[in-house]
């Protein structure tokens, strides 16, 4: 049965949607971690969350 992604775009094949995934996360992890940078100052503990969220999604993409 083919996904809604797959019958939309047929022409995207998996590793160009894989990689488009992963420059879509690097770039949502390098505003996280700008805006983490600004919140730092007031809590350092807001970093952790989205900088393990971003590195946790990396990891996984990488495996699949």
């Amino acid at each position: 049965m083919p996904t809604t992604k797959s019958r939309r775009f047929p022409q995207v094949d998996a590793e160009l949607a894989r990689r488009l995934a992963l420059v879509f996360i690097c770039i949502v992890s390098i505003v996280l971690l700008l805006l983490g940078s600004i919140l730092e100052a007031t809590s350092p503990y807001l970093v952790l969350v989205p900088t393990l969220l971003a590195a946790f999604q990396i990891s996984r993409m990488r495996t699949h």
